[in-house]
């Protein structure tokens, strides 16, 4: 183990409106950005939003509110403190959080996805 972080990218169509999401929502701190690109980080992750270029965004359509893209293999998780804060901070973020939880590892969890309709998982401890 090398001790770093585990990284991801995500490519977006509206890189502000995702990195407010990730910001907010999940507590990942911005370290590096420019117009192309931002870098978000925490302790344990590091995702990295890259902007698509103008012709592929012309290919696909977002909607209000977005279109899960249940289709795709992976999924990211984060650790959060509260599902109830964490359903409020995406709602305002354009994301959601289903109401649907369950308990997994000791853990409550919980499903939604962020403003451009990736998948994502919500873990808080149980109490």
């Amino acid at each position: 183990m090398t001790g770093r972080r585990a990284a991801v990218i995500i490519y977006a169509a509206d890189l502000p409106r995702l990195q407010g999401f990730y910001e907010s929502v999940c507590g990942l701190k911005l370290v590096e950005a420019d117009p192309n690109f931002v870098m978000l980080v925490s302790d344990a992750w590091e995702l990295t939003l890259v902007a698509i270029s103008d012709k592929m965004a012309a290919t696909f359509e977002l909607t209000d509110p977005p279109t899960r893209r249940s289709g795709t293999p992976i999924k990211l998780a984060f650790e959060i403190a509260s599902l109830p804060e964490t359903r409020s901070a995406a709602k305002a973020a354009g994301g959601t959080v289903d109401d649907a939880k369950w308990i997994y590892k000791g853990d409550q969890v919980c499903d939604g996805q962020d403003p451009e309709g990736n998948v994502v998982q919500f873990r808080s401890a149980s109490r």
